[in-house]
């Protein structure tokens, strides 16, 4: 079991490392000329700030990625980014949905009770009553 103090250095270098990123993409970001390059570093942006829990500077961010290059794979990846954000996060509505289970049973959003949790993880899904 690591010490009490030893955990806080490593948050202080986790920090430290974090502020570095974000200074590096900044610098990146005002030193490119290429609409894609500006996309790729905003939609970096805005999942790093959606990590750190800043869903209106990520809004922005990958706003700003599709605004630069909306049909490159960055600023797809910025509209899929900020499609996510704001209708499949948590407290959000789930959206309507139809499968067919392994078993052959149909599934929909309105047969599904509401005391069961979907865990979503790639294509794996798995129901937890």
């Amino acid at each position: 079991m690591a010490r009490p103090g030893a955990r806080v250095v490593r948050l202080g270098v986790a920090r430290e490392e974090l502020y570095y990123f974000f200074a590096k993409l900044q610098s990146v970001l005002s030193d490119a000329k290429d609409a894609n390059t500006r996309a790729a570093v905003q939609t970096t942006l805005g999942r790093a700030f959606r990590k750190q829990g800043e869903e209106q500077k990520a809004e922005a961010a990958f706003r700003a990625a599709i605004d630069l290059a909306d049909n490159s794979s960055p600023g797809k990846e910025a509209a899929t980014q900020l499609y996510e954000l704001l209708h499949l996060s948590v407290g959000q509505p789930a959206p309507s949905f139809s499968a067919t289970a392994i078993s052959g049973a149909k599934l929909s959003l309105r047969t599904i009770e509401a005391n069961h949790l979907c865990s979503c993880s790639g294509a794996r899904i798995e129901w937890i009553a």
